[in-house]
């Protein structure tokens, strides 16, 4: 068996330096307030919902995925389910 690799979307919230210690793969996915697009950092994030509003978030896209290294691709020929 190969080795086993954490990939989580940005929703864990985990410090950057956490995540690289542990050799964990952070994919951001898609985060809105309203109809705005939010990009920032995690002290804005929280600065917005302290001021009341309400976020929703996706799940990261497809062309996010190419970044990380082609074993940990979805499409990766060990990935795939069985024909």
């Amino acid at each position: 068996m190969g080795a086993v690799r954490v990939v989580t979307d940005g929703a864990a919230d985990l410090p950057p330096s956490l995540a690289t210690s542990l050799g964990i793969t952070t994919v951001r996915g898609g985060i809105r307030f309203g109809d705005e697009p939010w990009d920032g950092t995690v002290e804005d994030f929280w600065q917005r919902v302290a001021h009341g509003a309400s976020p929703s978030a996706r799940l990261p896209v497809p062309t996010r995925w190419p970044r990380l290294s082609p074993a940990m691709h979805p499409c990766a020929p060990s990935m795939r389910p069985p024909s």
